[in-house]
């Protein structure tokens, strides 16, 4: 056969989708994998991860697409409730997309456990609908904002705790095909409600991830330097940090701000961190499970390898800097970027200030799936050095600043302004003036 037959064969395989008996073996794999591999049924003794085969073993025979199929694994595997746990299909996409595809220009956000329009385009459809940023979504096409939560999202997303759960769902509450009509019902801060109709057209508002200028270090007044740390996925941010530290050392206080830090590698964040301390700080502690077929034909009871915390020593190439140090967070600070927050909180070495991060960290095994796609498993369980939780938890911060719907309607969080940062600056400058 020609190369160009291989490849039209093939192509003719892929259009015919999944057979039955692929989806039922990786349904089992996915399966299998998680109840060997997964770290924290402990922590759910009400979830009966048999049963759950049991009933998924029918709905994956069914006809159906293979976009179908992985939305099935994503529910099964959403009910373990981990955000380093997840599944996606060959394309590399999440049965419930991450972040907005189609919906009105405007931007929500959970404010006070309600669906608040924190940016909204500055459209004429907008215009005639007299939005404004503060009001809160209460509809979406005849059907509650908590309906639409609890059915359609809730079930598809992969989330360690409250807050990242809702930092996932409630943007995506009026999403739908794109060029429909949304019929939003809205509420004032006077609890006025009425209802409005926006196309789902995205064009004229600026989204988070899209034209987006990474903040950029620089000195604030009282010769405080502000750094930010958006990742832990290169060495670079190690070189860049090194590059500042000439500035750092002689500055009177340090402001580093993982608020935009998804993760990477926490070898890269403790680096950082032996850039801050003239002693050794201790990382997490951990655990992962230790099975033993043997033990469990005898009837023994599974056992954990319990991983020691490792310590993180000061750089010996310079002197560090050990004046005061506040840490912006929020939750999307997530992983790695948690990893780099414990040794300067249990040792009190910085003051935490922002909102509760992401709740997510740990070592996820990677596993193939039928069609190209894959998924992800967490195998180790972390927590403080002290035993303390902040998975399923989040980290929490020493001075915790949450959005109200008023603050959001007011502006105080939009046009450049933020909360967080001035509240770290004051900070510091009350500790430098104690």
């Amino acid at each position: 056969m020609t190369e160009e037959g291989r490849t039209v064969a093939q192509e003719a395989t892929a259009s015919a989708g999944l057979t039955a008996d692929q989806r039922v073996e990786g349904l089992v794999r996915l399966w299998s994998e998680a109840k060997y591999n997964f770290v924290f049924f402990a922590r759910m003794p009400d979830l009966d991860w048999d049963a759950v085969l049991t009933e998924h073993l029918p709905l994956v025979r069914r006809d159906q697409s293979d976009q179908d199929y992985y939305r099935l694994l994503t529910r099964c595997v959403a009910l373990l409730h981990d955000g380093h746990t997840s599944v996606w299909d060959g394309n590399g996409n999440f049965a419930v997309p991450p972040y907005l595809r189609n919906g009105p220009p405007l931007l929500v956000q959970c404010v006070e456990e309600k669906a608040v329009i924190t940016e909204l385009a500055n459209t004429e459809e907008i215009g005639r609908a007299g939005l404004s940023r503060g009001m809160a979504i209460t509809a979406v096409d005849g059907r509650s904002v908590q309906e639409i939560l609890t059915h359609d999202l809730y079930p598809y997303v992969f989330a360690s705790s409250p807050q990242a759960r809702d930092g996932w769902a409630y943007p995506l509450v009026a999403d739908g095909p794109r060029g429909t009509k949304a019929r939003l019902e809205v509420q004032d801060l006077e609890g006025v409600t009425r209802t409005v109709t926006l196309t789902r057209e995205l064009e004229g508002i600026k989204l988070p991830w899209e034209g987006m200028t990474e903040p950029e270090a620089r000195e604030l007044p009282g010769n405080i330097m502000y750094v930010p740390l958006n990742s832990f996925s290169s060495e670079e941010t190690v070189q860049h940090f090194e590059a500042l530290f000439d500035q750092v050392s002689t500055s009177h206080g340090l402001i580093l701000d993982v608020r935009r830090n998804g993760g990477g590698s926490s070898a890269i964040a403790y680096s950082i961190v032996s850039y801050l301390t003239d002693k050794a700080l201790p990382t997490s502690r951990w655990k992962t499970r230790q099975y033993r077929p043997s033990f469990r034909a005898w009837g023994r009871p599974e056992e954990w390898y319990e991983g020691d915390h490792g310590t993180i020593e000061p750089i010996k190439e310079r002197a560090p800097f050990l004046g005061p140090l506040v840490v912006l967070i929020g939750r999307h600070t997530c992983s790695a970027a948690e990893d780099f927050l414990i040794p300067l909180h249990v040792s009190r070495r910085a003051t935490l200030i922002g909102q509760r991060t992401n709740g997510s960290t740990g070592q996820p095994l990677t596993i193939g799936l039928p069609g190209g796609g894959n998924a992800r498993i967490c195998t180790k369980w972390d927590s403080y050095p002290d035993g303390r939780e902040f998975v399923g938890v989040g980290v929490i911060p020493d001075v915790e600043i949450n959005p109200t719907q008023r603050e959001i309607a007011a502006g105080l969080w939009s046009d450049g302004n933020d909360p967080v940062l001035d509240k770290g600056l004051e900070v510091l400058h009350a500790q430098l003036h104690a």
